[in-house]
C-alpha cells in the first residue's frame, strides 16, 4: 500500500485515470516518460485508476509501460475523498506533505516536467 506521509521530503504525483479514458491514454505516455526522467530525484508518483475492472486496469499498465505504483480504485471512494470530479486529473504534492497543485485534464510531458521542476526548487 501507498501511504503518503512516508513520501514527506518527496514531490509526489497521484494522477486518477482509467483504462477506458481517452485523455488518460493521451497522457500515459507523458507520465511514464517523466517517471523514467526524475528517477533518482525526490519525486515519486502514484496512480489511481477508478471506476474501471482490474483486467482492463492491468492491460492498460501493461501497454503503457507503467512501472510506478498504482492502485485500484475500483468502487471510486479515494478518488471522491480527494474531490475528483473526472479523469483524468493529477494532484502534486508538495515536500512537506501539502496539495501545491491540481490538473484537470491530460498534462503533456512539457507540462508536468515544468510543474516538476518549480517545485522541486521552492
Amino acid at each position: 500500500s501507498f501511504v503518503l506521509s512516508r513520501h514527506v521530503g518527496k514531490v509526489v504525483v497521484v494522477n486518477f485515470w482509467a483504462s477506458w479514458c481517452p485523455p488518460c491514454r493521451k497522457e500515459a505516455a507523458a507520465f511514464t516518460a517523466i517517471y523514467r526522467e526524475y528517477n533518482g530525484h525526490p519525486v515519486e508518483f502514484l496512480g489511481v485508476d477508478v471506476w474501471d475492472r482490474e483486467r482492463e486496469a492491468n492491460e492498460y499498465v501493461e501497454l503503457y509501460d507503467i512501472t510506478y505504483p498504482n492502485a485500484l480504485d475500483l468502487d471510486g471512494r479515494i478518488a471522491i475523498d480527494y474531490g475528483v470530479m473526472g479523469i483524468p486529473e493529477t494532484y502534486l504534492i508538495d515536500m512537506n506533505g501539502k496539495l501545491k497543485r491540481k490538473f484537470v485534464g491530460p498534462l503533456s510531458e512539457d507540462r508536468l516536467r515544468k510543474v516538476l521542476q518549480e517545485m522541486l526548487v521552492r
